[in-house]
């Protein structure tokens, strides 16, 4: 081999190099496994078991489709929702188109993270951090939930970006300001972030020299944000049944948000599902403390973004699917360690990392119960064709009226300290024939008072007594108004649901005598009841109602966080 040959191949195995350095430093792999994390995303969004919460957050459009919603506050996306209830769907269904919104709000947030993030990196790092989103294990199985949390992260993240790399002309002011009042509509936490749009409004400012101009105009933002939640606050509210007065919505909101959660717990296995992300995070607050001596603005604009995580410790409600609404900014703020990892590494390996620990976390995704919970509505309609009042923890049955509060933890507190009405008081007001007993074993609100004396913890004594004396078991879960007496039982039976009633056996009621299969009409007040039949008979509400053929799925319907 001649000296220029030589040359020609140390030159050729430079450049090799070169090029696979540049390739790992490139783009093209953390693009790729942002689409893998994506389509791992969109198959959770329409094949995973739907929560409690999901099924409260439908039944609320279905009451403002009613005209019965008369909560002003957190109920923004009931408007956006409202064509759900013109499908012929079970409620299962619905919510998994309404899925499909909320995987579009998740591209949104992912854009905005990789937009923010452009402002302090190269596009190969911007795009880790928005990996670094994509990849935690609760924002993968929640962050195309139907909640309020997808929503509000998307616009927070949207009026982020658009802050932080608009030419902060009034056009892009005025979107902004729109996005936050849209935001503060659909859930107060939106304050969370407010960090974070500290952060960014004290660097651009910062950008322009501190001068007087780019302050006026983020300050105008905030005022526009004001007008803007104000105007939208009264049109929203002017379509609802009989408002509740928004301080008092503001006041129990704002306690069931901040204070010692009893649900920490949610936030170390929240950590442990996100390693490579938490690492990260911790790794840029650790690079932040010893970059501030130099770039001041750029740093104390990070912080403000990594500051929100602070809320996973002090906020209440530290349910996995809030991971997905708080993470956006801090995996932004995460761009400085990235930045040095990726300088050392390159993107490639990074990026590869999480992908891998994203399918590590779908694949655990195991048992889906979404057959069981549309069987269980299916059966309900079948039970009842026209729309009836029932009872129970989640609202689980929107084509159905729920009578009762929301059965969380913070529903039940105020239920016990008289700030709903208790199931009694409920059952004098209207004819309530169902109970659904199907809430997760863990809270055993409706089937610890019907089964056994579990619930005796949640539910007012009367109340036990009341829904006990009231309803029978039918079919699985659900229970309707009725009741059972044995041979040659007599008893008096207060009746609470009044309406029609189907005899089953042979007995007298107030001294008529009735054959099995005829009807009468109940009132409220009590009933004389006598068993004639040589076996047990009863009453059960409705016109010979026509229970499902197929026997009922078994427990459970809901799987853990």
């Amino acid at each position: 081999m001649d000296a220029r040959t030589g040359f020609e191949t140390v030159a050729d195995a430079y450049q090799a190099t070169e090029d696979r350095q540049q390739w790992l430093r490139s783009s093209h792999v953390p693009l790729a496994c942002l689409v893998l994390l994506l389509s791992l995303h969109f198959s959770l969004a329409l094949t995973r078991t739907i929560n409690w919460d999901e099924f409260h957050f439908l039944s609320r459009v279905h009451d403002f489709a009613r005209g019965e919603l008369s909560l002003p506050l957190q109920t923004l996306h009931v408007r956006l929702f409202h064509w759900l209830t013109n499908l012929d769907l079970l409620g299962v269904d619905q919510i998994l188109r309404a899925r499909l919104v909320m995987f579009a709000c998740l591209l949104g947030t992912t854009g905005a993270i990789y937009l923010t993030a452009r402002r302090f990196a190269e596009a190969p790092a911007a795009w880790l951090c928005a990996l670094a989103y994509l990849a935690c294990g609760y924002v993968l199985q929640h962050g195309t939930s139907f909640r309020f949390d997808p929503i509000v992260a998307f616009l927070n993240m949207s009026a982020l970006a658009i802050l932080a790399r608009s030419s902060l002309r009034w056009f892009w002011l005025l979107g902004t300001a729109l996005l936050l009042a849209m935001a503060a509509l659909v859930s107060i936490k939106m304050v969370l972030y407010l960090p974070a749009f500290a952060g960014i409004a004290w660097l651009r400012w910062a950008d322009r020299g501190y001068s007087a101009s780019p302050a006026l105009r983020i300050a105008g933002a905030l005022l526009l944000t004001v007008l803007f939640a104000g105007v939208l606050f009264v049109l929203h509210r002017s379509g609802l049944a009989e408002p509740e007065p928004a301080e008092r919505i503001v006041s129990r909101a704002g306690g069931a948000m901040f204070g010692i959660s009893p649900f920490i717990h949610f936030t170390t296995r929240g950590a442990l599902f996100a390693l490579p992300t938490f690492a990260l995070i911790l790794f840029s607050i650790s690079a932040l403390s010893r970059q501030f001596h130099r770039e001041r603005a750029e740093v104390l604009a990070l912080a403000g973004l990594m500051l929100p995580i602070v809320a996973l410790v002090f906020y209440r409600n530290l349910f996995p699917y809030f991971h997905a609404f708080i993470l956006p900014p801090v995996c932004v703020a995460t761009v400085a360690a990235i930045k040095l990892a990726s300088e050392r590494y390159g993107a490639a390996p990074i990026a590869v990392i999480f992908a891998l620990w994203g399918c590590l976390i779908w694949q655990g995704e195991e048992q889906y119960y979404v057959d069981r919970q549309r069987q269980l509505q299916a059966a309900v309609n079948t039970m009842f064709p026209e729309p009836v009042h029932y009872f129970d923890f989640p609202g689980f049955l929107p084509d159905h009226k729920k009578a009762n509060f929301f059965m969380s933890s913070w529903g039940v507190f105020d239920y016990r300290r008289g700030v709903f009405p208790s199931f009694e008081e409920v059952m004098d007001l209207k004819p309530v024939p169902l109970v659904a007993a199907l809430e997760p074993q863990w809270n055993p609100t409706m089937s610890g008072t019907l089964y056994d004396n579990s619930a005796t913890n949640s539910m007012l004594k009367d109340d036990v007594a009341a829904i006990r004396d009231t309803y029978r078991p039918v079919w699985g879960p659900f229970w309707v108004a009725g009741v059972e007496l044995e041979h040659g039982e007599a008893r008096q039976w207060r009746v609470r649901v009044p309406g029609l009633y189907t005899v089953q056996g042979d007995m007298t009621v107030n001294g008529m005598v009735y054959s099995d299969g005829d009807t009468l009409t109940l009132d409220r007040g009590v009933a004389d009841l006598v068993n004639r039949d040589k076996d047990s008979v009863g009453l059960l509400f409705g016109d010979n109602l026509k229970l499902p053929d197929e026997p009922p799925p078994p427990r459970p319907y809901w799987t853990d966080f």
